[in-house]
C-alpha cells in the first residue's frame, strides 16, 4: 500500500463539487447493498441548489436503491436536466417510480442490456480494451437489429453493434470514456485503501474505479468508518488507495438499506438450512425457475 501525506478524507459536499456537467458515471450497487447512498444524495442536493451537475449519463449494471417510502440510490438523479442518459440491467416500477416515469414520458434515453454484460464492459473499460465483444444478446431485445436495448422514443443512438469473427456474430460494445464512479466500501485508511468486511458481496467495485483511473477520472468512495494508514492488513483492502480520489465516511452506514443487518450475508454466522431453503408451492412462478434451471450447464 503506497503512503501519502495528504489524507483523502473530504466531505460529502466537496465531493460531490468535483462532478462536471456531462459526465459519464457508473455506480456501485445492488438493489439495497453497497449503495453509496449518502453520496447520491448530496449529489441531489447540490443539483436542487445549483442546477448542476447537469446532461449526466449513469451506467450501472442493477438497479441501485430500495424503498417503497424514500428516494434511494438511483431517484436522487431522476430530475429534469439532471439526467441525460441511463444504460441499466434492471429497473423497479415500485421502487424507482420517478425514474420509470421519466423514461416512459421520453425524458431521458435509456437502454436496457443484461446485468452480465454491463459487468463484463466495465471490466473491458477498466483494462484499457477498445470494447467488450460477446455473443449474448444476438437475435433479442438487444440486438441493434432489432431494438437495440432501447427503452422508448427518445433513445435512437445504437450503443452497440454486429461485428464477425472467424466467420461467427458478435455483438460489440465499443469502451466508453468514465468521468466518475461512486463506490463503496466499509473501512478505508486516509490514503483511500478500502476494505469490504461488512459488505455482503464485492461486485466491481474495483473495476469500476479502474475504468475511472484508466480514462483519467474522479473515484469517489463511501465507508463506515477511517483508520490510521499502515493500520489496515494488506490482505483485506479489496481497492487499492492510488485508485481512490476522495474518501467520504458515513457514520451511519448500515449493511444494506433494509431496516436490519443481516451477519449471514457476510458470513459471519451460518443459519440453520431450514431457515434459509424454504420449498417453493407448485405454482407458475416454480414452473418456470424449473425450465430455466435446465438451461443452465
Amino acid at each position: 500500500m503506497l503512503t501519502t501525506t495528504k489524507s483523502k478524507v473530504i466531505s460529502f459536499e466537496e465531493a460531490v463539487s468535483k462532478i462536471p456537467n456531462g459526465a459519464n458515471i457508473t455506480i456501485s450497487g445492488l438493489i439495497s447493498v453497497l449503495c453509496p447512498e449518502r453520496v447520491m444524495a448530496e449529489l441531489e442536493k447540490r443539483y436542487l441548489s445549483t442546477g448542476e451537475p447537469r446532461d449526466l449519463t449513469v451506467i450501472t449494471p442493477v438497479r441501485v436503491g430500495w424503498s417503497k417510502i424514500h428516494s434511494t440510490g438511483l431517484e436522487h438523479v431522476a430530475n429534469r436536466g439532471m439526467l441525460k442518459r441511463l444504460i441499466s440491467g434492471s429497473f423497479n416500477v415500485k421502487e424507482g417510480p420517478r425514474l420509470t416515469e421519466m423514461i416512459r414520458e421520453n425524458e431521458i434515453e435509456a437502454y436496457g442490456f443484461s446485468m452480465g454484460t454491463i459487468f463484463h464492459w466495465i471490466r473491458a473499460m477498466a483494462a484499457g480494451e477498445s470494447g467488450l465483444v460477446t455473443k449474448v444478446g444476438l437475435h433479442t431485445y438487444v440486438d441493434p437489429r432489432y431494438d437495440g436495448g432501447r427503452l422508448n422514443e427518445h433513445t435512437k443512438e445504437n450503443i452497440s453493434k454486429v461485428i464477425e469473427i472467424g466467420g461467427e456474430e458478435n455483438l460489440f460494445y465499443p469502451s466508453i470514456p468514465i468521468h466518475v464512479a461512486i463506490i463503496r466500501g466499509s473501512t478505508a485508511d486516509e490514503n483511500g485503501n478500502i476494505t469490504l468486511e461488512n459488505e455482503p458481496v464485492t461486485l466491481s467495485g474495483l473495476e469500476m474505479a479502474m475504468a475511472a483511473k484508466a480514462s483519467g477520472g474522479y473515484v469517489i468512495a463511501q465507508v463506515k468508518q477511517v483508520v490510521p494508514n499502515n493500520t489496515l492488513n494488506p490482505h483485506d483492502v479489496a481497492i487499492p488507495g492510488i485508485l481512490v480520489d476522495a474518501v467520504v465516511i458515513d457514520p451511519d452506514q448500515k449493511q444494506s438499506l433494509l431496516d436490519e443487518d443481516d451477519p449471514s450475508w457476510t458470513g459471519e454466522i451460518k443459519l440453520p438450512l431450514e431457515q434459509v431453503y424454504k420449498p417453493l408451492p407448485l405454482n407458475s412462478k416454480k414452473v418456470i425457475l424449473r425450465r430455466a434451471a435446465k438451461e443452465l450447464k
